[in-house]
Parts: structure tokens; C-alpha cells; sequence
């Protein structure tokens, strides 16, 4: 029943993609970015906004800003910047993204890892 569907509480109405950031192994000394979207499935139009990060190596950014109408999509940047000096770790953190009715807590994780040890991982 389309009625059913219009008014249920539990229907979100901004779908965000992917529903977890994996960066996987990152190596010292590069940027690495994933971008997220944000479709409004709503019938009225939404603003987003970013909390920010207590981690500085995590960027996280709207990429165009404004209210997201209707049927739109937004996108947005998450970026590690891995300094060259940087020790091998595991980062886990969660992005968060607030709506006027919503807030979505998306995870992300990177394993910083050597160069010599990510060229091991990554021979072919």
C-alpha cells in the first residue's frame, strides 16, 4: 500500500553510499580519497552538514553545498593524508553527517602501513 510506505517513521529520507568507508592499506607519504554520496529520497529538500573529525589526518568535505532538492544527489570527499614520517597504525574513527531529522554515523577505517611493507602486499 503506497500510503503504508509515505508515512513510515523508520524510512530514511537521505540515503548515504557507501554505509562504510574502507580505505584498506594505505602506504606513508600519500593522499588517498573515497568519495561518499548523499541522494535525498524525500519529498522536501535538506541540508547537510559535517561534523569534524578529532583525527587532523582525516579530511572530510561537502564538495558542493546548499539544500539538496528532491531526486539530488551531493558528494562528498574523505581523504587520509598519510605523512612520509608516519608509524605503522590502524585508524578507526566515524564520519558523521547530520540532517535536520537525521544523523548518520558512517565507519571508517585505513591500516597505515611501510612502503616496503605495502609493496609486499600488493606484488603481483
Amino acid at each position: 500500500m503506497v500510503t503504508a510506505v509515505l508515512h513510515d517513521n523508520l524510512k530514511r529520507s537521505l540515503n548515504v553510499m557507501p554505509g562504510a568507508v574502507t580505505f584498506g592499506a594505505l602506504k606513508t607519504g600519500t593522499f588517498n580519497e573515497i568519495l561518499m554520496t548523499v541522494k535525498n529520497e524525500d519529498s522536501l529538500a535538506h541540508r547537510i552538514t559535517i561534523k569534524p573529525l578529532k583525527d587532523t589526518r582525516i579530511i572530510v568535505k561537502q564538495l558542493e553545498y546548499g539544500i539538496i532538492a528532491p531526486g539530488m544527489i551531493r558528494t562528498i570527499s574523505v581523504g587520509i593524508r598519510v605523512a612520509d614520517d608516519e608509524r605503522p597504525c590502524l585508524i578507526k574513527d566515524t564520519v558523521e553527517i547530520v540532517s535536520k531529522h537525521d544523523i548518520f554515523k558512517i565507519p571508517l577505517t585505513a591500516r597505515i602501513v611501510s612502503i616496503e611493507d605495502f609493496e609486499t602486499e600488493n606484488r603481483l
